[in-house]
């Protein structure tokens, strides 16, 4: 990845990147400077060069999150969220629902790397705790980010009796549109929010992040 990216910067008329997985954490090392928010979740996925020739860089998957909930009337701010996963998908989700005031809950099969994703967060005033078990009752907000439910085989990522009809359900797996995970809690009366809206609402974000100048932190860790 260094050696692609030091070729890319190369290009004259390479102003910008989208990046994708599995390079979102790896380029967050590689960038000149990180947003704040990219420096909480350790990953980008945008990067743009700078009128110095430095670059910059930014993670919008939780924005495109946050965005498709105000967008169906869902503010976070003052709400529980309870977040499966603390992966790439999880850390950006977590992360951008507390940046915007919800007190959010994250629960990983590795206690470990659920644990660390808590105190990063904490460490910096956000409210964010993790949970030994995936039981997401009393909780206004309610995310899969993980990857199961792109294969038809795939568990479900919480037992879904523990669902109730005052959550808002969520999840970020495109493909399905609609996962197995999202018809339990529709079957049980929950409003849902696709995982597509991650995508379809940070699309303004990335126009934004290419046209304006973003106010960078420190340098990224090397």
């Amino acid at each position: 990845m260094p050696i692609a990216f030091g070729c890319l910067k190369l290009i004259r008329n390479l102003d910008g990147l989208v990046i994708t997985v599995p390079h979102k954490i790896p380029m967050a090392e590689l960038v000149d400077h990180c947003s704040e928010r990219a420096r909480l979740v350790g990953a980008i996925n945008v990067a743009r060069r700078e009128a110095d020739s430095s670059w910059s860089g930014d993670i919008l998957d939780g924005v495109g999150f946050v965005r498709g909930l105000t967008h169906r009337g869902f503010n976070p701010e003052g709400q529980s969220a309870f977040v499966i996963g603390a992966g790439g998908a999880g850390c950006a989700v977590a992360a951008e629902l507390a940046v915007v005031g919800a007190a959010v809950r994250v629960f990983d099969v590795s206690s470990d790397r659920a644990s660390a994703l808590a105190t990063r967060l904490s460490r910096a005033g956000y409210p964010v705790t993790a949970a030994d078990t995936p039981d997401p009752s009393g909780f206004s907000l309610v995310v899969n980010a993980t990857p199961l439910g792109m294969r038809p085989d795939d568990p479900l990522p919480l037992d879904p009796a523990l669902l109730s009809p005052e959550m808002l359900v969520a999840d970020v797996v495109m493909k399905p549109r609609v996962t197995s995970f999202l018809e339990q809690a529709r079957a049980r009366r929950c409003e849902i929010q696709l995982g597509e809206a991650v995508m379809l609402y940070q699309l303004d974000a990335q126009i934004e992040f290419f046209r304006e100048n973003l106010v960078v932190g420190a340098p990224a860790a090397r």
